[in-house]
């Protein structure tokens, strides 16, 4: 709201959210902050859903802006020397400390399969696990090389996607946190 007489656009955005989690007090605000927005444009359905519901009609769904590169630009951020050489294991990213993966069963699955496990989380996830903390470019390269990549992360995805990597999404346990991860698979 601090932005007057100047058009207004959202490109992407995401709501993080379901629409059945939204309470009538959000709604209020999404409706007064967003009314003003010449255009709105969301990476999820749920969100065009949520904005459709406070009556904002102008809402469309789009891919990811990072999708719209071509994988040749991101191929060439790669670091010409690995902090890990991920290519004879699995790469694990994920997001905070309400994530449903667990991480012994990822260790059981990588034994099985003779495979050595590389860690990286983020927003703050505390353990006793090995981790590594990785640069962007670094953790480009980490999804490149991997053999197998888990995650419960969006960009995780789109990148184990981009790369061509086999990998298995793990939902967070927040659903809404899920549905860009779902309507990114879902098209």
């Amino acid at each position: 709201n601090f932005i007057k007489n100047k058009p207004k656009i959202a490109i992407a955005a995401s709501f993080g959210q379901e629409l059945k989690d939204i309470n009538d007090i959000k709604l209020k605000q999404i409706k007064k902050y967003l009314t003003d927005f010449n255009a709105i444009t969301l990476r999820e359905e749920e969100g065009v859903k949520i904005c459709k519901y406070a009556g904002l009609t102008n809402a469309k769904l789009i891919c990811d802006p990072t999708i719209l590169n071509n994988v040749e630009t991101y191929i060439n951020l790669l670091p010409q020397k690995a902090v890990i050489d991920t290519s004879d294991g699995v790469f694990i990213y994920y997001l905070g400390h309400n994530s449903s993966i667990k991480i012994n069963h990822i260790l059981k699955f990588a034994s099985k399969n003779k495979n050595k496990v590389y860690l990286t989380t983020a927003q703050g996830y505390i353990s006793s696990d090995k981790k590594y903390f990785l640069t962007i470019e670094e953790w480009l390269h980490a999804i490149y090389n991997a053999k197998f990549v888990v995650t419960n992360s969006f960009h995780g995805t789109v990148f184990s996607i981009l790369v061509k990597k086999q990998f298995a999404v793990i939902p967070l346990k927040n659903k809404g946190a899920n549905s860009r991860i779902e309507t990114l698979l879902s098209k």
